[in-house]
C-alpha cells in the first residue's frame, strides 16, 4: 500500500483475513472491488482453502484535493512615460476520488453447509478475475 494505491491485509484469525485495496485517482471502482477480491482469492489459495466466504463489503472510498499548481499569464503595454500590465492566475485545487475497498473474508477447505451470501469457489473466482483483466499470477 502506497500514496497511490494498491493492497493490504490482516488475519485477524487462522481461517479469516481482511483485505484492502486502494485505486488511485484513474482506477475504476469496480476494478478496486476486482482487485480486492483478487487478492483474498490469492491469499485462500497458497493456505490451501478452497473456499471463501464474504462476510462483508465496505466501500472505502475517499475524495482529496490536488494541488495542481497554478500558472500566471501577464499582459502590457507600453505608452510614452507609462507602463500599464494585468496578470491574471489560473489553478490550484483539483478535487479526486481515490477509490477503496475492504474485505472481511472467511475461508474454507471443503463446501460449507451453511448458507452464504456470497460463496466463491476460489480457483474458479480467481481464474475470472484474471481473465477479465487480462493477467495471469504465478503460483
Amino acid at each position: 500500500m502506497s500514496f497511490d494505491g494498491g493492497y493490504e491485509q490482516r488475519q485477524i484469525a487462522d481461517d479469516q483475513y481482511i483485505v484492502g485495496f486502494r485505486g488511485n485517482s484513474f482506477t475504476h471502482y469496480q476494478d478496486v472491488r476486482d482487485f480486492a477480491f483478487l487478492r483474498a482469492a490469492e491469499i485462500g489459495e497458497r493456505l490451501g482453502f478452497k473456499y471463501m466466504v464474504v462476510l462483508s463489503d465496505a466501500d472505502r472510498s475517499s475524495m482529496m484535493l490536488i494541488d495542481t499548481g497554478s500558472t500566471s499569464y501577464t499582459t502590457g503595454a507600453v505608452y510614452v512615460n507609462t507602463i500599464s500590465a494585468t496578470t491574471q492566475t489560473y489553478g490550484g485545487m483539483t478535487p479526486a476520488f481515490k477509490p477503496g475497498v475492504n474485505l472481511s473474508v472467511m475461508y474454507f477447505s471443503n463446501k460449507p453447509e451453511k448458507k452464504y451470501l456470497e460463496l466463491y469457489e476460489i480457483s474458479t473466482l480467481k481464474a475470472e478475475l484474471e481473465t477479465k483483466h487480462g493477467m495471469q499470477l504465478t503460483h
